[in-house]
Protein backbone atom coordinates (compact mmCIF):
# COMPACT_ATOMS: atom_id res chain seq x y z
CA UNK A 1 0.00 0.00 0.00
CA UNK A 2 1.52 3.52 -1.14
CA UNK A 3 -0.09 6.79 -0.38
CA UNK A 4 -0.04 9.92 -2.94
CA UNK A 5 -1.55 13.50 -2.44
CA UNK A 6 -4.19 14.58 -4.40
CA UNK A 7 -4.29 18.02 -6.42
CA UNK A 8 -6.37 20.62 -8.50
CA UNK A 9 -5.61 24.28 -9.95
CA UNK A 10 -7.29 27.33 -9.08
CA UNK A 11 -7.79 30.63 -10.85
CA UNK A 12 -7.76 34.16 -9.16
CA UNK A 13 -8.63 37.76 -10.20
CA UNK A 14 -6.54 40.57 -8.38
CA UNK A 15 -8.05 44.02 -7.48
CA UNK A 16 -5.87 46.52 -5.77
CA UNK A 17 -5.98 50.62 -4.69
CA UNK A 18 -3.27 52.91 -3.97
CA UNK A 19 -3.81 56.05 -2.83
CA UNK A 20 -0.54 58.76 -1.88
CA UNK A 21 0.82 61.93 -1.83
CA UNK A 22 4.62 61.25 -3.39
CA UNK A 23 7.31 63.15 -2.84
CA UNK A 24 7.89 65.87 -5.99
CA UNK A 25 11.19 64.58 -7.95
CA UNK A 26 12.77 65.60 -10.81
CA UNK A 27 12.16 64.00 -13.95
CA UNK A 28 15.03 62.85 -16.04
CA UNK A 29 15.51 61.87 -20.09
CA UNK A 30 17.24 59.40 -21.53
CA UNK A 31 17.33 55.62 -20.70
CA UNK A 32 19.69 53.98 -18.73
CA UNK A 33 20.09 50.06 -17.84
CA UNK A 34 19.04 49.62 -14.21
CA UNK A 35 21.23 49.08 -11.52
CA UNK A 36 19.94 45.95 -9.07
CA UNK A 37 21.12 46.75 -6.11
CA UNK A 38 21.16 43.67 -3.44
CA UNK A 39 22.53 43.34 0.54
CA UNK A 40 23.51 39.17 -0.13
CA UNK A 41 26.56 39.98 1.81
CA UNK A 42 25.57 42.16 4.30
CA UNK A 43 25.85 45.26 2.52
CA UNK A 44 24.77 47.01 -0.42
CA UNK A 45 26.74 46.29 -3.74
CA UNK A 46 25.67 46.29 -7.53
CA UNK A 47 24.14 42.55 -8.52
CA UNK A 48 26.48 42.38 -11.31
CA UNK A 49 29.46 42.43 -9.26
CA UNK A 50 28.83 40.39 -6.77
CA UNK A 51 30.59 37.11 -6.88
CA UNK A 52 27.81 34.97 -5.50
CA UNK A 53 24.53 32.81 -7.25
CA UNK A 54 21.80 35.45 -6.89
CA UNK A 55 18.08 35.45 -8.08
CA UNK A 56 16.92 39.09 -6.72
CA UNK A 57 13.28 40.61 -6.82
CA UNK A 58 11.70 43.78 -6.61
CA UNK A 59 8.06 44.35 -4.65
CA UNK A 60 6.95 44.44 -8.27
CA UNK A 61 8.24 41.93 -9.80
CA UNK A 62 7.30 39.43 -7.17
CA UNK A 63 3.79 40.71 -7.93
CA UNK A 64 4.32 40.53 -11.90
CA UNK A 65 5.62 36.75 -11.86
CA UNK A 66 2.42 35.52 -9.27
CA UNK A 67 5.01 34.74 -6.40
CA UNK A 68 2.39 35.51 -3.45
CA UNK A 69 4.11 32.90 -0.91
CA UNK A 70 7.14 31.24 -0.90
CA UNK A 71 5.79 28.20 -2.41
CA UNK A 72 6.01 30.46 -5.60
CA UNK A 73 9.37 30.69 -6.10
CA UNK A 74 9.68 26.73 -7.69
CA UNK A 75 8.56 28.49 -10.97
CA UNK A 76 10.36 31.55 -10.24
CA UNK A 77 14.39 30.22 -9.29
CA UNK A 78 16.66 27.94 -10.75
CA UNK A 79 17.98 24.97 -8.41
CA UNK A 80 15.21 25.96 -5.71
CA UNK A 81 12.19 23.99 -4.69
CA UNK A 82 9.92 24.60 -1.98
CA UNK A 83 8.04 21.41 -0.72
CA UNK A 84 4.93 21.77 1.86
CA UNK A 85 5.94 19.44 4.73
CA UNK A 86 4.29 16.57 7.01
CA UNK A 87 1.16 17.17 4.79
CA UNK A 88 0.22 20.23 5.41
CA UNK A 89 0.28 24.17 3.78
CA UNK A 90 2.42 25.63 6.20
CA UNK A 91 5.60 23.95 7.15
CA UNK A 92 8.47 24.69 4.72
CA UNK A 93 10.74 22.14 3.40
CA UNK A 94 13.17 24.42 1.17
CA UNK A 95 15.96 22.96 -1.05
CA UNK A 96 18.69 24.70 -3.05
CA UNK A 97 20.86 22.50 -5.58
CA UNK A 98 19.04 19.88 -3.83
CA UNK A 99 20.39 20.78 0.22
CA UNK A 100 17.80 20.82 2.05
CA UNK A 101 15.88 18.65 4.93
CA UNK A 102 12.42 16.98 4.73
CA UNK A 103 12.79 16.30 8.71
CA UNK A 104 11.23 18.59 10.82
CA UNK A 105 12.13 17.79 14.08
CA UNK A 106 13.09 19.99 16.18
CA UNK A 107 16.93 18.45 16.86
CA UNK A 108 17.22 18.51 12.98
CA UNK A 109 18.55 22.05 10.99
CA UNK A 110 17.68 22.67 7.58
CA UNK A 111 20.23 23.47 5.06
CA UNK A 112 18.72 26.20 3.86
CA UNK A 113 18.37 29.62 6.28
CA UNK A 114 15.44 31.76 6.00
CA UNK A 115 15.60 35.40 7.00
CA UNK A 116 13.07 37.90 7.47
CA UNK A 117 14.28 41.46 7.82
CA UNK A 118 18.01 40.59 8.34
CA UNK A 119 16.55 37.69 11.36
CA UNK A 120 16.55 33.66 11.16
CA UNK A 121 13.72 31.52 10.76
CA UNK A 122 14.93 28.84 13.05
CA UNK A 123 11.74 25.98 12.48
CA UNK A 124 9.89 25.28 9.12
CA UNK A 125 6.94 25.44 11.17
CA UNK A 126 4.48 28.66 9.20
CA UNK A 127 7.72 29.29 7.31
CA UNK A 128 5.89 29.58 3.88
CA UNK A 129 5.34 33.42 4.72
CA UNK A 130 3.00 34.86 2.62
CA UNK A 131 4.79 38.18 0.56
CA UNK A 132 2.81 40.74 2.88
CA UNK A 133 4.34 44.01 1.76
CA UNK A 134 7.65 42.45 0.51
CA UNK A 135 10.36 45.35 -0.82
CA UNK A 136 12.86 42.18 -2.03
CA UNK A 137 13.55 39.50 -2.37
CA UNK A 138 17.09 37.41 -2.53
CA UNK A 139 17.86 33.66 -2.74
CA UNK A 140 21.41 33.09 -2.49
CA UNK A 141 22.34 29.73 -3.72
CA UNK A 142 25.63 27.57 -2.57
CA UNK A 143 27.18 27.62 0.80
CA UNK A 144 26.60 30.69 2.39
CA UNK A 145 28.19 29.89 5.95
CA UNK A 146 30.82 32.69 6.81
CA UNK A 147 27.97 35.41 6.49
CA UNK A 148 25.08 34.14 7.73
CA UNK A 149 26.35 30.97 9.69
CA UNK A 150 25.90 26.64 9.48
CA UNK A 151 22.52 26.81 8.61
CA UNK A 152 23.10 27.79 5.10
CA UNK A 153 24.82 25.14 3.13
CA UNK A 154 22.43 25.14 0.35
CA UNK A 155 21.92 28.72 0.33
CA UNK A 156 20.11 31.41 1.72
CA UNK A 157 16.62 32.80 1.41
CA UNK A 158 16.44 36.83 2.76
CA UNK A 159 13.09 38.81 2.41
CA UNK A 160 13.03 42.50 3.55
CA UNK A 161 10.18 44.07 3.99
CA UNK A 162 9.21 48.02 2.78
CA UNK A 163 10.25 49.96 5.81
CA UNK A 164 8.26 52.91 6.76
CA UNK A 165 9.06 56.37 4.74
CA UNK A 166 8.28 60.08 4.55
CA UNK A 167 5.21 59.63 2.65
CA UNK A 168 1.76 59.26 3.10
CA UNK A 169 0.29 56.40 1.30
CA UNK A 170 -1.98 53.59 1.60
CA UNK A 171 -3.25 49.96 -0.37
CA UNK A 172 -6.09 48.01 -0.50
CA UNK A 173 -5.80 44.47 -2.53
CA UNK A 174 -8.96 42.29 -2.92
CA UNK A 175 -8.07 38.49 -4.87
CA UNK A 176 -11.33 37.18 -5.78
CA UNK A 177 -11.25 33.14 -7.29
CA UNK A 178 -12.77 30.22 -7.70
CA UNK A 179 -13.53 27.74 -4.42
CA UNK A 180 -14.65 30.85 -2.75
CA UNK A 181 -11.12 32.47 -2.80
CA UNK A 182 -11.11 35.85 -0.89
CA UNK A 183 -7.94 37.32 -0.21
CA UNK A 184 -7.70 40.65 1.15
CA UNK A 185 -4.54 42.62 1.75
CA UNK A 186 -3.97 46.77 3.94
CA UNK A 187 -0.82 48.36 3.82
CA UNK A 188 -1.02 51.93 5.64
CA UNK A 189 2.32 54.32 5.68
CA UNK A 190 2.19 57.37 8.36
CA UNK A 191 4.73 60.32 9.14
CA UNK A 192 4.44 61.31 12.71
CA UNK A 193 6.98 63.24 12.57
CA UNK A 194 8.59 65.11 10.01
CA UNK A 195 11.95 63.61 9.30
CA UNK A 196 11.83 61.96 12.52
CA UNK A 197 9.48 59.51 12.75
CA UNK A 198 7.38 57.29 10.70
CA UNK A 199 5.15 54.08 11.05
CA UNK A 200 4.19 51.06 8.88
CA UNK A 201 1.39 48.64 8.76
CA UNK A 202 0.70 45.72 6.92
CA UNK A 203 -2.38 42.87 6.91
CA UNK A 204 -2.82 40.28 4.94
CA UNK A 205 -6.04 37.69 5.18
CA UNK A 206 -6.04 34.51 3.03
CA UNK A 207 -9.06 32.27 2.68
CA UNK A 208 -10.42 29.45 0.39
CA UNK A 209 -12.54 26.62 0.40
CA UNK A 210 -10.42 23.26 -0.08
CA UNK A 211 -10.96 21.45 -3.50
CA UNK A 212 -10.07 17.84 -2.21
CA UNK A 213 -13.50 16.31 -1.19
CA UNK A 214 -13.84 13.64 1.62
CA UNK A 215 -16.78 11.75 1.12
CA UNK A 216 -16.37 9.84 4.33
CA UNK A 217 -16.37 13.13 6.18
CA UNK A 218 -18.54 15.13 4.21
CA UNK A 219 -15.71 17.83 4.58
CA UNK A 220 -13.11 19.33 1.76
CA UNK A 221 -9.38 19.62 2.40
CA UNK A 222 -5.98 21.61 0.96
CA UNK A 223 -8.10 24.71 1.77
CA UNK A 224 -6.33 27.83 2.65
CA UNK A 225 -6.52 29.89 6.00
CA UNK A 226 -3.87 32.06 6.67
CA UNK A 227 -3.65 35.85 8.04
CA UNK A 228 -0.49 37.93 8.98
CA UNK A 229 0.74 41.56 9.77
CA UNK A 230 3.44 43.53 10.27
CA UNK A 231 3.66 46.66 12.16
CA UNK A 232 7.15 48.90 12.22
CA UNK A 233 8.31 52.10 13.78
CA UNK A 234 11.08 54.15 12.48
CA UNK A 235 13.44 56.65 14.06
CA UNK A 236 15.94 59.12 12.44
CA UNK A 237 17.43 60.06 16.00
CA UNK A 238 20.07 61.79 13.80
CA UNK A 239 21.85 61.56 10.35
CA UNK A 240 23.81 58.96 11.30
CA UNK A 241 21.89 56.62 13.65
CA UNK A 242 18.32 54.96 12.71
CA UNK A 243 16.53 52.50 14.65
CA UNK A 244 14.05 50.32 13.13
CA UNK A 245 10.85 48.16 15.52
CA UNK A 246 9.52 45.93 13.96
CA UNK A 247 6.70 43.68 15.47
CA UNK A 248 4.70 40.28 13.14
CA UNK A 249 2.12 38.13 13.89
CA UNK A 250 1.09 35.65 11.14
CA UNK A 251 -1.57 32.54 11.80
CA UNK A 252 -2.23 29.14 10.12
CA UNK A 253 -5.19 27.05 10.36
CA UNK A 254 -6.02 24.98 8.04
CA UNK A 255 -6.86 21.38 6.96
CA UNK A 256 -4.38 18.58 5.39
CA UNK A 257 -4.03 18.43 2.09
CA UNK A 258 -5.74 14.76 1.75
CA UNK A 259 -4.09 10.92 0.93
CA UNK A 260 -5.24 8.52 -1.71
CA UNK A 261 -4.12 4.78 -1.38
CA UNK A 262 -2.08 3.39 -4.36
CA UNK A 263 -2.18 -0.45 -4.25
CA UNK A 264 1.34 -2.05 -3.66
CA UNK A 265 2.75 -5.43 -5.46
CA UNK A 266 5.15 -6.00 -2.24
CA UNK A 267 5.14 -9.77 -1.23
CA UNK A 268 5.00 -9.81 2.53
CA UNK A 269 5.20 -13.20 3.10
CA UNK A 270 3.47 -15.00 5.75
CA UNK A 271 4.03 -13.43 8.71
CA UNK A 272 2.14 -10.15 10.47
CA UNK A 273 2.77 -7.89 7.41
CA UNK A 274 0.38 -10.17 5.08
CA UNK A 275 -2.25 -10.41 7.34
CA UNK A 276 -2.27 -6.94 7.51
CA UNK A 277 -1.97 -6.60 3.66
CA UNK A 278 -4.59 -9.09 2.34
CA UNK A 279 -6.19 -10.75 5.69
CA UNK A 280 -9.98 -10.26 6.48
CA UNK A 281 -11.19 -7.65 8.47
CA UNK A 282 -14.24 -9.02 10.55
CA UNK A 283 -17.62 -9.51 9.10
CA UNK A 284 -19.04 -6.80 11.57
CA UNK A 285 -16.44 -3.89 9.58
CA UNK A 286 -17.21 -5.00 6.46
CA UNK A 287 -15.37 -8.17 5.59
CA UNK A 288 -12.12 -6.68 2.99
CA UNK A 289 -8.91 -7.19 3.61
CA UNK A 290 -6.34 -3.41 3.92
CA UNK A 291 -5.96 -4.69 0.22
CA UNK A 292 -9.52 -4.40 -0.60
CA UNK A 293 -9.80 -0.67 0.82
CA UNK A 294 -6.63 0.75 -0.92
CA UNK A 295 -8.64 -0.51 -4.27
CA UNK A 296 -11.67 1.36 -2.99
CA UNK A 297 -9.41 4.78 -2.43
CA UNK A 298 -7.76 4.07 -5.82
CA UNK A 299 -10.59 4.34 -7.29
CA UNK A 300 -11.83 7.52 -6.69
CA UNK A 301 -11.10 10.98 -8.54
CA UNK A 302 -8.05 12.76 -8.35
CA UNK A 303 -9.71 15.32 -6.25
CA UNK A 304 -11.65 12.73 -3.88
CA UNK A 305 -10.50 10.91 -0.55
CA UNK A 306 -12.32 8.45 1.97
CA UNK A 307 -10.29 8.98 4.86
CA UNK A 308 -12.16 8.18 8.07
CA UNK A 309 -10.37 10.63 10.27
CA UNK A 310 -10.00 14.44 9.99
CA UNK A 311 -6.37 16.62 10.63
CA UNK A 312 -5.66 19.88 10.90
CA UNK A 313 -2.64 22.33 11.02
CA UNK A 314 -2.71 25.47 13.30
CA UNK A 315 0.43 27.25 13.53
CA UNK A 316 1.04 30.91 15.33
CA UNK A 317 4.29 33.00 14.83
CA UNK A 318 5.11 35.52 16.68
CA UNK A 319 8.45 37.88 16.35
CA UNK A 320 9.98 41.11 17.39
CA UNK A 321 12.93 42.71 16.77
CA UNK A 322 15.31 46.34 17.09
CA UNK A 323 17.61 47.57 14.10
CA UNK A 324 20.06 50.34 15.08
CA UNK A 325 21.71 51.08 11.80
CA UNK A 326 24.68 53.53 12.99
CA UNK A 327 26.81 55.30 10.01
CA UNK A 328 30.37 56.12 11.59
CA UNK A 329 31.64 58.10 9.00
CA UNK A 330 35.11 57.36 6.92
CA UNK A 331 33.06 54.27 4.97
CA UNK A 332 32.59 52.91 8.30
CA UNK A 333 29.09 51.32 10.10
CA UNK A 334 27.91 49.30 12.56
CA UNK A 335 24.48 47.64 12.73
CA UNK A 336 22.74 45.90 15.65
CA UNK A 337 19.88 43.22 15.28
CA UNK A 338 18.20 42.34 18.36
CA UNK A 339 15.63 39.66 17.81
CA UNK A 340 12.87 37.61 19.41
CA UNK A 341 10.57 34.83 18.07
CA UNK A 342 8.17 32.11 19.05
CA UNK A 343 6.13 29.62 17.10
CA UNK A 344 3.68 27.33 18.29
CA UNK A 345 2.21 24.54 16.03
CA UNK A 346 -0.34 22.05 16.53
CA UNK A 347 -1.05 18.70 14.09
CA UNK A 348 -3.49 16.07 13.72
CA UNK A 349 -3.23 13.40 10.43
CA UNK A 350 -4.93 10.61 9.23
CA UNK A 351 -1.64 8.92 8.26
CA UNK A 352 -4.00 5.96 6.17
CA UNK A 353 -5.83 6.86 3.18
CA UNK A 354 -8.42 4.26 4.63
CA UNK A 355 -12.32 4.59 4.79
CA UNK A 356 -11.58 2.93 8.55
CA UNK A 357 -9.35 4.21 11.50
CA UNK A 358 -5.53 2.79 11.54
CA UNK A 359 -2.90 4.78 11.52
CA UNK A 360 -3.32 8.63 12.97
CA UNK A 361 -2.24 11.47 14.79
CA UNK A 362 -4.86 12.32 16.46
CA UNK A 363 -5.61 15.93 18.76
CA UNK A 364 -7.20 13.39 21.03
CA UNK A 365 -4.73 12.58 22.29
CA UNK A 366 -2.67 14.59 24.79
CA UNK A 367 0.59 14.23 22.86
CA UNK A 368 -0.73 14.94 19.53
CA UNK A 369 1.94 17.18 17.43
CA UNK A 370 2.62 19.97 19.78
CA UNK A 371 6.03 22.25 19.08
CA UNK A 372 6.93 25.43 21.06
CA UNK A 373 9.80 27.35 20.15
CA UNK A 374 11.45 30.27 21.40
CA UNK A 375 14.23 31.85 19.71
CA UNK A 376 16.84 34.77 20.82
CA UNK A 377 19.53 36.50 18.31
CA UNK A 378 21.90 38.99 18.60
CA UNK A 379 23.70 40.41 15.59
CA UNK A 380 26.77 43.05 15.45
CA UNK A 381 27.54 43.96 12.01
CA UNK A 382 31.27 46.62 11.65
CA UNK A 383 31.74 47.45 7.91
CA UNK A 384 34.10 49.33 6.50
CA UNK A 385 36.29 50.17 3.33
CA UNK A 386 40.05 51.68 2.68
CA UNK A 387 40.97 51.57 -0.67
CA UNK A 388 40.93 48.88 -2.33
CA UNK A 389 39.71 47.08 0.27
CA UNK A 390 36.36 46.05 1.73
CA UNK A 391 35.42 44.30 4.93
CA UNK A 392 32.69 43.36 7.30
CA UNK A 393 33.40 41.69 10.78
CA UNK A 394 30.68 40.73 12.78
CA UNK A 395 29.55 38.84 16.51
CA UNK A 396 26.44 36.73 16.14
CA UNK A 397 24.67 35.01 19.38
CA UNK A 398 21.86 32.55 18.86
CA UNK A 399 19.68 30.81 21.73
CA UNK A 400 16.93 27.97 21.07
CA UNK A 401 14.48 26.50 23.51
CA UNK A 402 11.62 23.80 21.90
CA UNK A 403 9.21 21.43 23.03
CA UNK A 404 7.81 18.84 21.17
CA UNK A 405 5.43 15.89 21.86
CA UNK A 406 3.67 13.77 19.72
CA UNK A 407 1.02 10.96 19.55
CA UNK A 408 1.25 7.91 16.90
CA UNK A 409 -1.81 5.58 17.34
CA UNK A 410 -3.27 2.84 15.50
CA UNK A 411 -7.20 2.02 16.42
CA UNK A 412 -9.32 0.11 14.24
CA UNK A 413 -10.58 -3.70 13.90
CA UNK A 414 -9.10 -6.81 14.59
CA UNK A 415 -7.49 -7.87 11.30
CA UNK A 416 -7.29 -11.40 12.24
CA UNK A 417 -10.45 -13.71 12.27
CA UNK A 418 -9.71 -15.75 15.29
CA UNK A 419 -12.31 -17.73 16.90
CA UNK A 420 -10.40 -17.71 19.98
CA UNK A 421 -10.73 -14.46 20.89
CA UNK A 422 -14.27 -14.21 22.72
CA UNK A 423 -16.74 -12.18 20.70
CA UNK A 424 -16.94 -9.33 22.97
CA UNK A 425 -13.70 -8.00 21.23
CA UNK A 426 -14.98 -7.99 18.06
CA UNK A 427 -13.14 -5.38 16.19
CA UNK A 428 -11.64 -2.95 18.15
CA UNK A 429 -7.82 -2.83 18.15
CA UNK A 430 -5.65 0.03 19.59
CA UNK A 431 -1.83 0.81 20.18
CA UNK A 432 -0.16 3.76 20.31
CA UNK A 433 3.20 5.45 21.55
CA UNK A 434 3.63 8.91 22.85
CA UNK A 435 7.39 11.01 22.98
CA UNK A 436 8.31 13.98 24.30
CA UNK A 437 11.25 16.09 23.09
CA UNK A 438 12.60 18.66 24.92
CA UNK A 439 16.33 20.92 23.16
CA UNK A 440 18.21 23.86 24.13
CA UNK A 441 20.78 25.22 21.44
CA UNK A 442 23.17 27.96 22.22
CA UNK A 443 25.43 29.36 19.42
CA UNK A 444 28.28 32.02 19.61
CA UNK A 445 30.34 33.39 16.24
CA UNK A 446 32.49 35.64 15.44
CA UNK A 447 33.63 36.15 11.32
CA UNK A 448 35.77 38.13 9.01
CA UNK A 449 35.12 38.57 5.44
CA UNK A 450 37.24 41.18 2.99
CA UNK A 451 37.13 42.11 -0.50
CA UNK A 452 40.96 42.85 -1.91
CA UNK A 453 40.45 44.44 -5.56
CA UNK A 454 43.52 44.22 -7.88
CA UNK A 455 44.34 45.28 -11.05
CA UNK A 456 41.93 46.88 -13.31
CA UNK A 457 38.54 43.99 -13.28
CA UNK A 458 40.19 41.05 -10.75
CA UNK A 459 39.21 40.69 -6.86
CA UNK A 460 40.05 38.34 -4.36
CA UNK A 461 37.67 37.36 -1.80
CA UNK A 462 38.43 35.71 1.89
CA UNK A 463 36.91 35.10 4.81
CA UNK A 464 37.06 32.75 8.14
CA UNK A 465 34.13 32.08 10.72
CA UNK A 466 34.38 30.30 13.96
CA UNK A 467 31.01 28.91 15.63
CA UNK A 468 30.75 27.32 19.27
CA UNK A 469 27.67 25.22 20.17
CA UNK A 470 25.84 23.53 22.58
CA UNK A 471 22.89 21.33 21.82
CA UNK A 472 20.99 19.67 24.44
CA UNK A 473 18.24 16.84 23.68
CA UNK A 474 16.21 15.07 26.66
CA UNK A 475 13.86 12.88 24.98
CA UNK A 476 11.12 11.06 27.14
CA UNK A 477 8.53 7.91 26.02
CA UNK A 478 5.00 7.12 27.47
CA UNK A 479 2.59 3.78 26.87
CA UNK A 480 -1.10 4.20 27.42
CA UNK A 481 -2.49 3.11 31.28
CA UNK A 482 -3.88 -0.21 30.13
CA UNK A 483 -6.50 0.02 32.53
CA UNK A 484 -7.70 3.34 31.09
CA UNK A 485 -7.95 2.35 27.86
CA UNK A 486 -11.38 1.19 27.46
CA UNK A 487 -14.36 2.47 29.02
CA UNK A 488 -15.66 -0.72 31.30
CA UNK A 489 -11.63 -1.57 32.04
CA UNK A 490 -11.94 -4.45 30.09
CA UNK A 491 -8.58 -5.09 28.07
CA UNK A 492 -6.93 -7.78 27.05
CA UNK A 493 -3.16 -6.81 25.95
CA UNK A 494 -1.58 -9.46 22.83
CA UNK A 495 1.79 -8.91 20.75
CA UNK A 496 1.89 -4.65 21.59
CA UNK A 497 -1.83 -4.49 20.49
CA UNK A 498 -4.76 -3.94 23.01
CA UNK A 499 -8.28 -5.53 22.63
CA UNK A 500 -11.37 -3.81 23.84
CA UNK A 501 -15.42 -4.46 23.53
CA UNK A 502 -16.32 -2.87 20.86
CA UNK A 503 -17.86 0.84 20.97
CA UNK A 504 -15.68 0.99 24.67
CA UNK A 505 -12.50 2.82 23.75
CA UNK A 506 -11.43 5.64 25.41
CA UNK A 507 -9.12 8.57 23.95
CA UNK A 508 -8.81 10.04 26.75
CA UNK A 509 -6.76 7.52 28.33
CA UNK A 510 -3.75 8.16 30.54
CA UNK A 511 0.24 7.38 29.91
CA UNK A 512 2.87 6.68 32.33
CA UNK A 513 6.13 6.81 31.55
CA UNK A 514 7.95 4.13 29.80
CA UNK A 515 11.88 5.42 29.06
CA UNK A 516 14.08 8.63 29.57
CA UNK A 517 16.67 9.85 27.69
CA UNK A 518 18.86 13.06 27.70
CA UNK A 519 22.04 14.10 26.04
CA UNK A 520 24.02 16.95 25.07
CA UNK A 521 27.10 17.82 22.79
CA UNK A 522 29.61 20.91 22.84
CA UNK A 523 31.19 21.47 19.43
CA UNK A 524 33.18 24.17 17.06
CA UNK A 525 34.57 24.98 14.01
CA UNK A 526 36.67 27.15 11.71
CA UNK A 527 35.03 27.37 8.33
CA UNK A 528 37.82 29.14 5.93
CA UNK A 529 35.95 31.20 2.82
CA UNK A 530 38.65 31.97 -0.57
CA UNK A 531 36.80 32.81 -3.66
CA UNK A 532 38.52 34.71 -6.68
CA UNK A 533 36.79 36.79 -9.42
CA UNK A 534 36.84 38.66 -12.57
CA UNK A 535 34.84 41.43 -14.17
CA UNK A 536 34.48 40.06 -17.80
CA UNK A 537 32.37 42.85 -19.11
CA UNK A 538 29.79 45.24 -17.08
CA UNK A 539 27.00 42.89 -17.08
CA UNK A 540 29.46 39.16 -16.92
CA UNK A 541 31.39 38.29 -13.81
CA UNK A 542 33.71 35.02 -13.44
CA UNK A 543 34.07 33.08 -10.75
CA UNK A 544 36.78 30.62 -10.86
CA UNK A 545 37.17 29.43 -7.54
CA UNK A 546 34.27 28.72 -5.22
CA UNK A 547 33.63 29.67 -2.29
CA UNK A 548 34.82 26.76 0.15
CA UNK A 549 33.36 27.96 3.48
CA UNK A 550 30.15 25.34 4.38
Amino acid sequence: MKTFRASRNTLALSISVTLSCPVALAQESGFALEEIVVTARKREENLQQTPIAVSAFSGEQLARSGIFNISDFNKAVPGMEVQAGNGVAGVANIYIRGVGQRNTEPNVDSGVGIYLDGVYISRADGALLDMNDVGSVQVLRGPQGTLFGKNTTGGALLIETNRPSEELEGKVSVTLGNYNQLDGALVVNLPLIDDTLYTRLSLMSINRDGYIHNTTLGTDYNDADRMSGIWQLRWLASENLSADLNLNYAKTRQRPRGLQCSPSSENFGSGWLATLQNGAIKPSHGGKSVEDLCLDSAATDKDTIIQDLGGGYDAENKGASVTLDWDLGDNMGLKSISAWRNTVAGQADDLDPLAIPFQHRSNQFPFARDRDTDQYSQEFDFTGETGALTYIAGLYYFKEETTDSRTVGITGPFFIVNPAIPAIFDAVSYTANATGLATDNESYAAFLQSDWAFGEKWKLTTGIRYTKETRELERTSYLPVISTISTTGTVIPTSGIFLMPKGTFNPDHDYEQSDYDRDDVDDDAWTPLASLSYQLTGRALSRPAPPTSP
